[in-house]
């Protein structure tokens, strides 16, 4: 466990040095996609290579691969991507390569399309989201990845393209179904009462928490209902509340009162600065108004929440400084990698 640790923390390191190299040394388009590319398969390598038993889902994973129930226990993509395991290679490392492969690679295709800040962001997601998605949550993970590509033609209204790409994230994660909503966001310039709304987000989430209101108990689907309720029964006999004011969550909800307060500034710079905006508010608030069921917050919160590997290298904008601001995100994506392997690795020693 101590090697991996030191293993997360070199990579960060040298995805810092390619970061730098792509920026400032590699001249040649050629060298550029040399050192991007490169970068991403050191990270499907990590992830699809890792023993099973070294994060907390690889082993349950490693269960359904061998179950004959394997279409009740996950996605129709797992058991495919399985049942090719199986059948050519007999062996479940696969399964864990074949998904490294597909979330990271797409990822780093969306990313390209997405953002100038191609490395900047790449360290963000290696330090907010390739352990809690790709290391672990591997179905999420590609779900996410799918999520990203589909915010083009959220933004440019193209529903068709989007929402083929929702029913493909979905197969690979159930969770992915709340994408759907999505579509009533726009990309438009935020109004005041837009601004307005959003600013209240957390707050009301927080008041929504404190009176234990849950939303999710309203809906008059009675099959939805419950598997909520089984959920929330699960969670009681667990003991396991969620702490909306744990260290990551409180690090969110300030990050995004600062893109808020810089949005003008962001808007000019950032092409898809209102649609992630709006999805990352989105994300914290239904964390915190749907916390009494620990297990769907976090699922659609984490989900969502994927836009930040975007948002926050847009802090390069804010000071006119550069290096001052390249090291701002990369301070801000090492914390966030600490609190991962704090919650994800170590956690799973102690407990």
């Amino acid at each position: 466990m101590t090697l991996l640790i030191i293993l997360l923390f070199g990579t960060l390191i040298c995805l810092i040095l390619a970061g730098f190299s792509y920026n400032f040394l590699a001249k040649d388009p050629i060298n550029k996609a040399l050192i991007y590319w490169g970068s991403a398969l050191v990270l499907i390598l990590i992830a699809g290579l890792r023993e099973v038993g070294s994060d907390p889902d690889s082993v349950a994973y490693k269960y359904y691969y061998e179950s004959p129930l394997i279409l009740l226990l996950a996605e129709p993509t797992f058991a495919l991507i399985s049942s090719f395991a199986r059948q050519i290679f007999n062996d479940f490392q696969v399964v864990l390569i074949v998904y490294a492969i597909i979330g990271i690679s797409l990822k780093y295709y969306a990313i390209e399309k997405l953002t100038q800040l191609k490395f900047l962001a790449i360290i963000t997601y290696f330090g907010s989201y390739y352990l809690l998605h790709d290391f672990t949550q591997i179905r999420a993970g590609v779900a996410s990845a799918i999520f990203l590509i589909a915010i083009v033609p959220l933004s440019e209204r193209k529903f068709f393209k989007f929402f083929l790409l929702t029913v493909a994230a979905f197969f690979f994660h159930y969770s992915a179904l709340v994408l759907l909503p999505l579509w009533f966001l726009t990309n438009d310039h935020l109004s005041s009462k837009w601004k307005i709304s959003l600013y209240l987000l957390i707050p009301i989430g927080i008041i929504m928490h404190f009176m234990k209101i849950d939303i999710m108990l309203a809906i008059p689907i009675d099959t939805i209902k419950y598997k909520i309720q089984a959920y929330q029964e699960a969670q009681e006999i667990a003991s396991n509340s969620l702490n909306v004011f744990n260290l990551l969550y409180v690090v969110k909800y300030v990050l995004f009162y600062v893109f808020l307060y810089f949005y003008e500034t962001l808007y000019i710079k950032v092409k898809y600065m209102t649609i992630l905006l709006k999805i990352y508010g989105v994300s914290l608030a239904f964390y915190l108004m749907f916390s009494q069921n620990t297990i769907l917050a976090m699922r659609v919160s984490e989900l969502l929440g994927i836009v930040e590997i975007l948002l926050i290298p847009s802090l390069f904008y804010v000071i006119k400084e550069r290096g001052i601001s390249s090291f701002i995100v990369v301070m801000i994506s090492a914390i966030y990698l600490y609190i991962n392997i704090y919650y994800i690795i170590l956690v799973q020693v102690f407990k």
